[in-house]
């Protein structure tokens, strides 16, 4: 009996071996698949909602544009609105898209000359209810789905591309 498993053992070793050996040589790249050509894609990644200068999208033109920040280890917004300094508070959740913006506070300065309704801006921030963000663009919206206000991050495209390898 003993003599009977030492040569199955002595037999099942190298088999084992020898079909590990081929296993690994199986999955190996072919030639071919190492001498082809490599294709480089960008690919845009959505712009995160978090710790990104947004620009305010006005048709008015001007050289000190309303943007926010949403500081994410406060739970903080910070900003400008065209002529004041703002901050608040904020809660969200990326995965339904919901942003609740609230006790906005800013600074009184006077700025009889200002191009952005301050006032509106503001109002439209606290009543944003969902967030879409496509590339770069950060677009608020209200319950029905009306856009409150679009932005734009600012400086975000060469750290938000990445370079995908695809191979053929």
């Amino acid at each position: 009996m003993k003599n009977n498993s030492i040569k199955r053992v002595k037999f099942a070793l190298p088999l084992t071996f020898i079909l590990s050996a081929l296993g690994l040589y199986a999955c190996q790249p072919s030639q071919e698949t190492m001498n082809a050509p490599q294709k480089t894609q960008n690919v845009q990644m959505a712009t995160p909602l978090e710790q990104t200068h947004w620009i305010f999208n006005s048709s008015k033109k001007t050289n000190d544009p309303a943007y926010f920040v949403l500081r994410s280890k406060e739970n903080r917004i910070t900003g400008y609105s065209g002529c004041n300094r703002f901050f608040g508070q904020y809660r969200h959740n990326s995965k339904e898209t919901i942003i609740d913006i609230q006790n906005l506070a800013s600074t009184l300065m006077a700025c009889p000359n200002s191009v952005i309704n301050e006032y509106e801006f503001l109002q439209n921030l606290e009543k944003a209810d969902r967030y879409n963000i496509k590339g770069n663009t950060l677009t608020l919206m209200d319950r029905q789905g009306k856009t409150l206000a679009s932005f734009t991050a600012k400086n975000q495209t060469k750290k938000h591309q990445t370079n995908l390898n695809i191979f053929n």
